[in-house]
This record gives structure tokens, sequence and C-alpha cells, in this order.
């Protein structure tokens, strides 16, 4: 069976959320995937989370908070990327 024909069966808002499903679980496991060079290089055992990626210590908190916040924009746009959302509208 192709898929032509599968998703002809399917009515627009079922294919709407498997499109919504398939974006969000790319955009997950890429998120997994942006640990693994960390993961890969570190000396000690300890798993790696995103607050070890974001966070750093500066002397002046202003620039930590600002570095903390750009980090996320930057995690999150590249696995929104990743995932498709490249406009508010939907890409069938």
């Amino acid at each position: 069976m192709c898929w032509d024909s599968i998703f002809s069966q399917l009515s627009k808002s079922e294919i709407v959320l498997l499109t919504l499903l398939n974006r969000t679980l790319t955009h997950e496991i890429f998120h997994r995937v942006q640990l693994c060079p960390i993961d890969s290089v570190q000396k000690s055992k300890k798993k790696i989370e995103f607050e070890d990626i974001v966070s750093y210590a500066f002397p002046i908190n202003n620039d930590t908070k600002f570095y903390e916040a750009l980090s996320y924009i930057f995690l999150e746009g590249s696995s929104s990327f990743v995932g498709g959302m490249d406009s508010s509208e939907l890409t069938i």
C-alpha cells in the first residue's frame, strides 16, 4: 500500500494531527541528539541535561540570565527548524 492511498483515506483534521505529532516527535528526539556531542566528550559519568548547557557562572547575574535566554532560544529554535516549524501554517 503506498502513502498516497493511505493519506487519501484520512480526513484533513487527521492529517493535521499526524503532522503535528510527527513534528513534535522529531523536535523532542532532536533535543536528545543535541546532548550527544557533550556526552561523548565529557570525562565524568554524570548525565548531561539542558540546564548544564545553558548555565554559566558569569560575574554579573544579568549576563548569566542573558546567556541562558540565548541558549534556550538557540536550542529550541534549532529543534523547531528540524521538526519542520518553518511557519505558523502546516505544510503537508
